[in-house]
């Protein structure tokens, strides 16, 4: 009975892990190039249940027979696994100022904050104080200096992230004309002297959200990051969050209905478990 309720009660545990992730979601739905977290669950190791009123037979010191009938296995509760990032496409939002890009297909911008080197799906940006092309938070747009000869092998970062490759910002103070291409290539005035360095990690999962709409690699599992030849850039666009509202939202029905149906549960063992001991205590 005791085994009923803490099973329950790690059914609670991972609902409400889960009702955080969607709580997430929904807060980030308008949060240019957001991508949705998902929770992974896994089932605690199962028990082999027997019927507990037949006698085991024993033979000689070594040879036991158990002729207890097998009833089946037992669940013993569930926890998070895992919280992955789901990289699917956002869609793109057309806004016609010449700052903002969109990507199209996997890999990152790379930004230069004061922590270091952290990477970016959002392309809201803006020209700083400085005059160089920074994102929402201020940071620094990463890119390379023309010519940049590069393809889908040409490293960019080690797992480490550090850069391989001499690594520049914008400057547009006094641009009159600014354009970027399919391929990334910047046009200042007519002239291309910068492409943008946008990084496609060899495994992105394991990336790691760090607030800001930054991530960095969780560890050496994320692999180089590598140039995203196949990334096309959209200028005049931004990629929306992938969240779909509706569907997070009738997840979040679905969790509170499991988090109840848990907490029920609960509560019917606990006043199974007060009526035995009130029962066997009187007697």
């Amino acid at each position: 009975m005791l085994r009923g309720i803490y099973t329950s009660a790690s059914g609670m545990l991972v609902e409400q892990a889960r009702q955080d992730v969607i709580t997430n979601n929904l807060a980030n739905v308008d949060t240019t190039g957001f991508k949705k977290d998902l929770a992974i669950f896994r089932d605690e190791p199962s028990m082999d249940m027997h019927r507990i009123d037949d006698n085991r037979k024993i033979f000689g010191k070594k040879l036991e027979l158990d002729f207890r009938p097998y009833i089946g296995r037992m669940g013993t509760g569930a926890s998070i696994d895992e919280i992955t990032t789901i990289h699917e496409q956002g869609i793109l939002q057309t806004t016609n100022n010449k700052t903002d890009l969109a990507l199209i297909g996997d890999g990152m911008f790379a930004v230069e904050s004061p922590n270091g080197i952290k990477y970016t799906r959002a392309g809201n940006f803006r020209v700083g104080a400085e005059g160089f092309l920074v994102d929402a938070n201020g940071n620094k747009v990463m890119a390379l200096k023309e010519p940049a000869i590069m393809n889908k092998e040409s490293i960019i970062t080690n797992p480490d992230g550090e850069f391989a490759l001499n690594a520049s910002y914008v400057p547009l103070d006094g641009a009159e004309d600014f354009k970027v291409d399919l391929d990334g290539k910047i046009y200042v005035n007519g002239e291309s002297a910068y492409r943008l360095m946008i990084v496609n990690f060899d495994d992105p999962r394991h990336l790691k959200k760090i607030g800001y709409n930054y991530y960095e690699p969780a560890d050496e599992r994320v692999g180089f990051g590598r140039f995203g030849e196949n990334t096309k850039i959209e200028q005049g666009m931004l990629e929306k969050s992938n969240v779909n509202i509706v569907r997070e939202m009738v997840n979040m029905i679905t969790v509170m209905r499991a988090y109840e149906s848990n907490q029920k549960a609960i509560a019917t063992h606990d006043g199974t478990l007060g009526t035995l001991i009130s029962k066997v205590g009187a007697r």
